[in-house]
């Protein structure tokens, strides 16, 4: 595990930490029956922001390999997830490029990283 030292995006070491949530377990990290008497991992959870860019950050990063062992969602293969950010895209561009009546042609497809026409 690291501990951030500098902001993640401009690399400022002004940073404010504001919320500090302690000590707990990886999201999603449910442990079975048999490992309910062995103490759970815990990570700190604080949260700063840069006072050069505003970012709001974490301070912890846990490595991939113990964040994604076990990790159990995925985002591609849910209906509602793919379509909530198809609805949120489309609408997104015809808010702010209402010049081009049918944008949604140009939001990538999944499965389909090449796709620019409608589906």
């Amino acid at each position: 595990m690291s501990t951030l030292e500098a902001c993640r995006s401009c690399a400022s070491k002004e940073l404010f930490a504001f919320l500090s949530l302690g000590d707990h377990p990886l999201a999603n990290a449910l442990i079975t029956a048999e490992r309910l008497a062995e103490p759970e991992t815990t990570y700190p959870l604080e949260v700063v922001m840069c006072t050069n860019c505003s970012l709001v950050q974490i301070t912890e990063t846990v490595p991939p390999e113990i964040l994604f062992r076990d990790y159990i969602y995925f985002s591609s293969f849910s209906d509602t997830m793919l379509r909530h950010a198809r609805e949120l895209a489309e609408g997104l561009l015809s808010e702010r490029h209402p010049q081009f009546p049918n944008s949604s042609a140009a939001i990538w497809r999944p499965n389909s990283p090449r796709s620019v026409g409608p589906t």
